[in-house]
C-alpha cells in the first residue's frame, strides 16, 4: 500500500511539472496525444529584433554587421520551445540555417527569466552593390498538458530589413576641355556615373561651390583659368577630383583691306589720232558747205 501511494504521489508530481516544462516524450509519455490546437490566447509568436544592418541604410562597404535576437515568451498556459531560426538573403540562393533546437552553441542560446532568447552576431561579406533585402524566420511549438492530454500548437514569425551597398567611389567627368575658349562665358557641365550625388567645384582653387546641376563660369577674365569639380555619393564615397586647365583670350580680329581706286581708262594713241583727224575733216566740210550756200544765195 505505502509503495503504491508514493507512487501515485510521483506521478502527480510530475504532472504538475509537466504543465509548464516539456517531457521527452520518445523515452517517456505518460499522456495522452491530444493532437494539434489553436494556440491559447495569451500565446504570442516568437519575437524577432534585428539590431543590424540598419533599416533603410546605405553602407559603402560590402562587409556589414549581421546581429538578431529570438524570443519565444511561454503563455499562461503553454510551455514554448524555439524549434528553428534562418534567415534568407536576396543574393544568396539558399536560406542560411542559424539556429536548430538542440544544436546550438551556449553562445547563441541563453535561458533567461523562464524564456527563451536566440542572440546571434556575425559579419556578411561580400555583399554587391545595389539594394538588398534579409528576412529573418523563427519556428516554434507552444505545448500544454490538459486531463492527461498533450496539447500542442506550431507559431512561426518573419522579419525582414532592407538596406543599401554601395562600396564604389562615384565618378564625374567635366564638358570643358583644356583649350582656349575665346568668349566669357563657359558652359560647365558634369556627368557622374551614379545617382544622388552631391557635385561641387572649384574655380582657380577658390572656394568650393556646391551645385544641384550643371552650370554656367561667367564673366571670366582673360588669361589662363582651371576648374575642379569634386563628387560625393549618398554612402560618403568621394571620387576622385577631375581638373580641367583653359585659357580666355580676345575673339581674334582680322584687318579689312581698303578697296583700291578704279584705273582712269586709257585709249590707244593711234585710236586717238585717227578720232581726231576725222573729226577736223568733217568739221571743215561743214564749213565749206555754209560758204558755198552763201555765196550762192548773194548771186
Amino acid at each position: 500500500m505505502r509503495k503504491s501511494a508514493a507512487a501515485l504521489i510521483t506521478a502527480l508530481l510530475i504532472t504538475a511539472a509537466a504543465g509548464t516544462q516539456f517531457v521527452n516524450f520518445s523515452t517517456a509519455n505518460p499522456y495522452f496525444d491530444g493532437g494539434l490546437v489553436p494556440p491559447d490566447s495569451s500565446a504570442t509568436p516568437p519575437r524577432i529584433s534585428i539590431f543590424a544592418p540598419q533599416n533603410n541604410t546605405v553602407y559603402a562597404t560590402d562587409t556589414i554587421p549581421f546581429s538578431i535576437n529570438v524570443s519565444f515568451p511561454e503563455s499562461q498556459k503553454a510551455a514554448t520551445v524555439l524549434g528553428v531560426v534562418y534567415y534568407e538573403a536576396d543574393w544568396q540562393e539558399n536560406r542560411t540555417y542559424l539556429y536548430a533546437s538542440g544544436l546550438a552553441s551556449f553562445d547563441d542560446r541563453m535561458a533567461l527569466s523562464e524564456k527563451m532568447y536566440f542572440l546571434h552576431v556575425r559579419n556578411l561579406a561580400g555583399i554587391p552593390d545595389g539594394s538588398h533585402t534579409i528576412r529573418v524566420f523563427a519556428d516554434g511549438w507552444g505545448s500544454y498538458i490538459e486531463n492527461w492530454y498533450r496539447y500542442s500548437f506550431p507559431m512561426s514569425a518573419s522579419s525582414s530589413i532592407s538596406f543599401t551597398i554601395d562600396a564604389v567611389s562615384p565618378k564625374v567627368v567635366l564638358s570643358m576641355e583644356n583649350i582656349t575658349y575665346y568668349k566669357t562665358d563657359i558652359q560647365l557641365n558634369f556627368t557622374v556615373n551614379e545617382p544622388d550625388t552631391q557635385i561641387s567645384y572649384s574655380l582657380d582653387g577658390h572656394e568650393n561651390a556646391t551645385v544641384a546641376g550643371n552650370t554656367t563660369l561667367m564673366n571670366l577674365s582673360y588669361g589662363e583659368h582651371s576648374v575642379t569639380a569634386y563628387v560625393t555619393d549618398e554612402a560618403g564615397n568621394t571620387g576622385n577630383p577631375e581638373t580641367i586647365h583653359f585659357t580666355i583670350e580676345p575673339f581674334p580680329t582680322v584687318p579689312v583691306a581698303e578697296p583700291e581706286p578704279e584705273p582712269f581708262p586709257i585709249v590707244p594713241a593711234a585710236a586717238v589720232s585717227t578720232a581726231s583727224i576725222a573729226a577736223v575733216a568733217c568739221a571743215g566740210l561743214i564749213l565749206t558747205r555754209r560758204k558755198q550756200r552763201k555765196e550762192a544765195t548773194k548771186k
